[in-house]
């Protein structure tokens, strides 16, 4: 019990010292992106893995147009191992 503990410690931790900003997300699609729609969707699909990727430009009359590029991967854990748990597991990169 004290090496899970101690695992969570050292995983979690890290986490509060990470400097993060963000702007939200401005996908007219958002159904192309089943990721950012919620994670909770990664292995929720027919087949075995998928990958999407968006890119989104806006404003483009301002000096610096606002753009967005998001790409994600997900799968199930039964394609990856061979037991049927119903467990995903998923990437997601947004900029």
């Amino acid at each position: 019990m004290n090496k899970i503990i101690a695992f969570l410690f050292l995983i979690f931790v890290p986490c509060f010292f990470i400097k993060l900003a963000a702007q939200d997300l401005h996908f007219s699609q958002f159904n192309y992106s089943p990721l950012n729609l919620g994670p909770s969707e990664a292995g929720n699909f027919i087949g075995d893995l998928r990958i999407a990727g968006l890119h989104r430009r806006q404003w483009a009359s301002v000096t610096i147009p606002y753009q967005t590029f998001s790409i994600s991967a997900d799968a199930k854990l039964s394609a990856l191992t061979e037991k049927s748990n119903g467990f995903g597991v998923g990437l997601i990169i947004n900029q």
